[in-house]
């Protein structure tokens, strides 16, 4: 993720500027690039959450079906990751529907991604996942992400044909509340593609997925958001790195948008934001 310069601007970043006050209003006095980039840290915080949440079913269901629902223990021994759920599967082999138990304790599973998370997902899975139009429907119990807890419902469907490369289509309805006590109201319909498998076919842990779509919700100060993903620029998520490292979004509240840039690659916490052609860095502290 680049860090930017005022007296040069690169052509990327000239081209994303022309892009982003396209469809940028004019910010009132009443609304900070501040009061922006919060409401944006939010949002960014309940989507990465919600991100993490799909990759541990994408590594430990996909593993299993890999196994044939038969042994879950050996579920982890293709995964790179240093530590891992309890695995429970109600039902063996071609039995369906299956409910997928993931257990990381009460005392805090350190992942691979350096993520540390508590509690319980569960996924109860309609049909082989490989099969098109194949749900897994996910709740959570007692789960928590570095401190935060999440409670909230979601549903994957997959959309995969001979043609196109592993897609699925997700719906989040989520609620985060943070370690201070505040909340993070956070809906959202996206689309996830599987990109690349980061040279490891057999480890789904590290895979890199391309995320496009929408969300809205309501940030911890109570700001009511809405947030879009911009068309050819998808957010790109994946190798054991916990934050986008591609990808433009465009968010919106009462009187004000900005545009923020992940970047092009670069495993940072930095993007590059866009507020009335106004072109500073920020650095995510999630």
């Amino acid at each position: 993720m680049r860090t930017s310069n005022f007296l040069f601007i690169p052509a990327f970043v000239f081209g994303l500027t022309i892009l982003a006050t396209s469809c940028i209003q004019t910010v009132t006095e009443s609304v900070s690039v501040t009061a922006l980039t919060g409401v944006a840290e939010d949002e960014t915080q309940a989507a990465l959450i919600s991100d993490n949440i799909d990759n541990e079913l994408d590594t430990y269901v996909s593993e299993s079906f890999l196994n044939q629902y038969i042994d879950t223990t050996a579920t982890t021994i293709l995964t790179i990751k240093t530590a891992g759920p309890t695995i429970t599967i109600d039902k063996p082999d071609i039995l369906y529907p299956k409910t997928f138990t993931l257990d990381y304790g009460t005392t805090g599973t350190t992942l691979a991604n350096g993520n540390i998370v508590k509690g319980k997902i569960i996924a109860l899975v309609n049909t082989r996942m490989n099969l098109k139009n194949s749900t897994r429907t996910i709740s959570l119990v007692g789960f928590s992400e570095n401190g935060n807890t999440i409670k909230g419902s979601k549903t994957i469907t997959y959309l995969r044909n001979s043609a196109q490369l592993p897609y699925w289509s997700i719906s989040v309805k989520d609620t985060v509340t943070r370690k201070d006590g505040s909340k993070i109201f956070w809906t959202s319909n996206r689309q996830r593609v599987l990109s690349g498998n980061n040279g490891t076919p057999l480890i789904y842990s590290d895979n890199i997925y391309s995320i496009s779509g929408t969300s809205q919700g309501v940030s911890a100060n109570g700001t009511p958001f809405g947030l879009e993903i911009r068309n050819n620029y998808p957010l790109v998520i994946g190798g054991n790195w916990p934050f986008y490292i591609k990808g433009i979004t465009s968010l919106t509240i009462k009187n004000g948008n900005i545009a923020i840039d992940y970047g092009v690659g670069t495993k940072d916490k930095n993007a590059t934001v866009i507020v009335n052609g106004e072109t500073s860095t920020y650095k995510f502290q999630y």
